[in-house]
């Protein structure tokens, strides 16, 4: 790509839940991820796990990781494109974006696992 083109963004829309209690229950998440040199997306899901250790939080982190792995499987072929994340957790978005402190939480592992990926 020469330095004249642009990279467009790529967008991120992800999304969790614990359920049938938070804490405590089943921790999923999902993930939607709009490329962006296609109209094509890529898509995933998953359940964390079930229990003490989960929570709404976790499974918000838990979908924000899995997208940003699958966006690292595909870095070369988007090198230097900004990834733009969607999400209605405001933890999430505020930590990620350093507005917010990280205090303590079963999310905290999560938190640093994406941190990392970043």
């Amino acid at each position: 790509m020469s330095q004249h083109q642009k990279q467009l963004p790529i967008i991120v829309f992800c999304d969790g839940a614990c359920e049938p209690v938070n804490p405590g229950g089943t921790a999923s998440w999902g993930y939607v991820i709009r490329w962006s040199d296609t109209v094509a997306e890529s898509t995933g899901s998953g359940v964390v796990g079930r229990g003490p250790k989960m929570s709404n939080n976790v499974a918000e982190y838990a979908g924000l990781h899995a997208a940003l792995e699958r966006i690292l499987v595909h870095a070369e072929k988007h090198y230097g494109a900004r990834v733009i994340v969607k999400s209605d957790s405001q933890l999430l978005v505020n930590q990620m974006l350093g507005k917010w402190r990280v205090l303590t939480g079963r999310y905290v592992p999560w938190f640093n696992k994406c941190r990392e990926l970043v």
